[in-house]
């Protein structure tokens, strides 16, 4: 049958077979209304209206010695249980009118169980005889516990038979039924259970009054668990700091020396084996004490009769490109004196005779260490003439001589070779370094800007590769750097400031080097001079003009064009900052007037690069395809290597392809205009 609670209107199933003679009364768990189902004449349960309970009334538990106490939670009678405030033979009472001893209430009697029974007066009281006999022992804690765990395993064994007759009995019901049953089974099956409906709320469910979160029980099994959690988690912290004391005490006991496995015999260098590997170092040193040092051991070592060709043909090689290396030198030095007496020619032409005097003299000494060279190379490939450093020398000298193609060709040769002697490392950068120095002398002699700067970059690619060990890369590099100044037409004052400041610290690294102090010396002559005040406010000028860049970059172009403004009328003979307003105008996508300030900054400056480049941006964006086509080449002609160069050459082929195209639909109209 359906029961609906007359206080909230939550329903129930409730099993008419469970409903005595008598009647039983029920509670909602809802809202806590008692209400009485009984059965009528025809046998049939009915459900009797009765008023909501007063929700002031509270419960009452008179004492053995005549005490009464009131509580209105149930859990407050858990908790006096447990602390033995109130005992089993106390009783307990709703109304006042009729009494129940709480220790014939079955949902009590598990609380009174766990604590166990009270001790009586006469035992607590009773004096110590002395010649009494002796008591038992107490029962120990891990007794006490197995007790506990088999009368536990008991119950679980009676309740589980009888789960699916006995449900749990409300106080309201069992003292509304008349006291304690004589059967147990009967007041069981006497007892309501209510369930909701499918139409109550789906948290809601029928639950105990008697179990809470105050459950004594309930809260010894929590401890229970946490006490085995954290044993569990001491022992495991125990055992940890047991592995880490093993560690620490392996690491710090110091163990017998292991005894080593002698290594496999290998065979003695001989003394031209070590000769020739140490020729790589002595090269990149760029010392010509070194170099004259190996000389002499390497004439040493070919006076023994007893050395085999093959041998004797490896020392002539690393023989021929020592005596390369000086001369290569001399011709470094002849370039220098050459640049030098071109630079005071005019003023003081006394100084420039003695420059030129000392080109014919590097010139004589480069020839003389040339023709050593040769004879040496020559006699290295009589007995390995297929030997990778035979043919690194053979090239080398093809090098010199400005033989580019004989030069490709023995490297590649030596690059096949070089992994079968196991020399393939070796060769890879040696055939690099030979290729480096060869173009930058051809470059030298032919003195022509565009090969100089082809040169130059390919030399900085291997400094940015951490090829700066090698002083032959760098010091050559300085002078490349000091030769592309001296061709341009507008000297680039930023990059001789960095020529400068390289010379420096390549000079402090080595104090020996006796080419970079005389270069540091005729440096100045060969170098164009800018006056001293107007390169200091140039720096001055460029460093605002780079915080102002920045400042563009991070979206904040209005701000930055208004402080380069100002920077622009406070420098009118500086083209820095025209150039970024330049930039930044054309950030905000204004060309025509980021045109204006690119035109102004080349007024000053002719061949600034990132000005041209910018005009010829600026040409493109306002739609004149062919004047952006002149700009970019003028550009690419300015700066060929630089960092805009191939965007330049990307952009120009883009163009050519837009105007081929409007031409041909422009012939196209009008081959179909005259049709028409």
């Amino acid at each position: 049958m359906e029961v609906v609670c007359s206080s909230c209107g939550t329903e129930y199933d409730f099993d008419e077979a469970r409903v005595p003679e008598g009647g039983v009364t029920v509670k909602c768990t809802t809202c806590g209304h008692v209400f009485k189902v009984s059965k009528n004449d025809d046998g049939a349960a009915i459900q009797e209206t009765s008023t909501p309970p007063s929700k002031t009334g509270n419960w009452q538990i008179k004492k053995e010695n005549g005490d009464q106490l009131s509580f209105k939670a149930l859990s407050t009678l858990q908790k006096w249980i447990v602390e033995r405030k109130v005992g089993g033979s106390d009783q307990i009472s709703r109304t006042g009118d009729k009494w129940t001893r709480l220790a014939d209430v079955p949902e009590f009697q598990v609380f009174f169980q766990a604590i166990g029974p009270a001790p009586s007066p006469a035992q607590e009281e009773a004096p110590e005889d002395p010649k009494a006999p002796e008591a038992p022992k107490k029962k120990t804690k891990k007794k006490r516990m197995l007790a506990k765990k088999a009368s536990k395993k008991k119950k679980k064994k009676t309740s589980k038979k009888a789960s699916d007759k006995q449900k749990d009995v409300t106080l309201e019901s069992f003292m509304e039924g008349g006291g304690v049953p004589a059967d147990t089974t009967q007041d069981q099956n006497n007892s309501a259970t209510i369930k909701e409906d499918s139409k109550s709320s789906p948290g809601e469910s029928a639950s105990d009054p008697f179990l809470d979160d105050d459950d004594p029980i309930k809260k010894w099994q929590e401890q229970k668990a946490k006490r085995n959690t954290m044993i569990g988690i001491g022992i495991s912290s125990f055992m940890a700091l047991l592995f880490l004391a093993s560690i620490v005490n392996v690491l710090l006991t110091p163990s017998a020396p292991k005894k080593k496995k002698a290594p496999p015999p290998q065979a003695a260098m001989s003394q031209p084996d070590m000769l020739v590997r140490t020729l790589p170092d002595v090269l990149s040193s760029d010392n010509i004490q070194e170099i004259n040092a190996l000389l002499t051991e390497i004439d040493t070592a070919l006076t023994n009769t007893a050395m085999d060709k093959g041998n004797q043909s490896l020392l002539y090689s690393a023989k021929g490109r020592l005596y390369l290396s000086m001369a290569r030198m001399e011709k470094e030095l002849a370039h220098l004196h050459y640049l030098h007496a071109k630079s005071l020619e005019r003023m003081r032409p006394q100084a420039a005779q003695v420059a030129m005097d000392s080109q014919k003299s590097a010139l004589k000494k480069a020839e003389a260490f040339f023709a050593k060279a040769k004879i040496a190379v020559a006699a290295s490939g009589e007995a390995l003439p297929d030997h990778p450093l035979v043919l690194l020398a053979k090239a080398d000298k093809n090098a010199y001589e400005s033989g580019m193609d004989l030069m490709r060709l023995n490297i590649q040769k030596a690059r096949n070779v070089g992994l079968a002697y196991k020399l393939d490392a070796m060769v890879h950068y040696e055939a690099k370094v030979i290729v480096m120095l060869g173009d930058a002398l051809n470059s030298m002699l032919k003195s022509d800007l565009s090969l100089v700067k082809d040169a130059l970059s390919s030399l900085h690619l291997l400094l940015n590769s951490k090829w700066y060990e090698d002083k032959r890369i760098v010091y050559l590099s300085l002078i490349l750097g000091i030769t592309e100044n001296k061709l341009r037409t507008f000297p680039d004052f930023g990059r001789i400031d960095r020529i400068k400041e390289g010379l420096d610290i390549f000079i402090n690294d080595n104090p020996n080097h006796q080419r970079a102090r005389i270069l540091k010396k005729i440096a100045p002559d060969i170098l164009p001079q800018k006056d001293a005040r107007a390169n200091h406010v140039s720096n001055k000028v460029e460093k605002a003009v780079d915080k102002l860049r920045s400042l563009r970059l991070r979206g904040r172009q209005k701000k930055a064009i208004k402080k380069l403004k100002a920077l622009a009328r406070k420098h009118s003979k500086e083209p820095a900052p025209l150039v970024e307003l330049g930039w930044a105008n054309m950030d905000i996508n204004k060309p025509e007037k980021a045109m204006r300030y690119f035109d102004e900054a080349i007024r000053l400056s002719p061949t600034d690069p990132m000005a041209n480049y910018g005009r010829a941006e600026a040409l493109r964006l306002s739609g004149k395809p062919h004047q952006a086509l002149e700009a970019y080449d003028k550009f690419l002609s300015i700066s060929p290597r630089g960092p805009e160069a191939e965007a330049a050459r990307n952009t120009i082929d883009t163009l050519i392809e837009i105007l081929e195209m409007a031409q041909r639909n422009r012939k196209y109209r009008l081959n179909k205009m005259q049709k028409n």
